[in-house]
């Protein structure tokens, strides 16, 4: 498969800096945060949004954070063929109290929960792409985080091994606080993107 530099796209709209990907492409630009927030010259209070990846099939899900001090806590993947859903919990760091999310998609023959510690955060995502009784959606998932100056690898999530196109988000100054993209009831992920906030490394 011929893979070209991705171009992307930015804009300012409600205080949220939009990233738009061609999904089909592999991304090679490592995403600096924090310099996307100061070149946006605002008062920086919302997230930079990065993706989606996949089709557009399916109907649209997004999981924001519940407040501008949240880190995602736990994602839950259901899988066999591809992903086929996706649930997440936040928790607002300054009260503690947690907030669960819907589960999008459909049930898959396996299920695998990771959990996010204390100190710990998201930092960037990975997976692949592949078409699947003729929709594009998402094959396999990889959740990066670091705690301290350790980096965590959760997943490769899906079938082993893959055999669709593979994307890749990196991240430099930046946490993963929440999650979009689309979803079929009752099959599979169609699509997902990220929300991300400036977090020096």
């Amino acid at each position: 498969m011929h893979v070209d530099l991705v171009a992307i796209n930015t804009k300012q709209e409600k205080q949220t800096l939009l990233i738009q990907i061609d999904h089909l492409r592999q991304l090679y630009k490592v995403f600096d945060i924090q310099q996307m927030a100061n070149q946006a010259r605002t008062c920086f209070s919302s997230t930079i949004d990065i993706g989606p990846w996949g089709g557009e099939g399916g109907d649209k899900w997004d999981v924001k954070p519940p407040s501008i001090n949240s880190s995602v806590t736990e994602i839950r993947i259901s899988y066999g063929d591809v992903v086929n859903s996706l649930s997440f919990k936040s928790i607002d760091r300054t009260n503690g109290q947690t907030k669960p999310s819907p589960t999008y998609g459909g049930n898959g023959p396996k299920t695998d929960q990771v959990f996010i510690g204390s100190t710990e955060y998201l930092t960037s995502l990975s997976g692949t792409l592949k078409n699947y009784n003729g929709n594009l959606v998402v094959e396999s998932l990889t959740f990066n985080s670091m705690d301290g100056t350790s980096t965590n690898t959760h997943g490769p999530y899906g079938p082993t091994p893959t055999t669709g196109s593979s994307f890749n988000v990196p991240i430099k100054n930046g946490e993963i606080v929440g999650f979009f993209g689309r979803a079929t009831t009752n099959r599979y992920i169609n699509a997902i993107g990220i929300h991300v906030i400036p977090h020096p490394n």
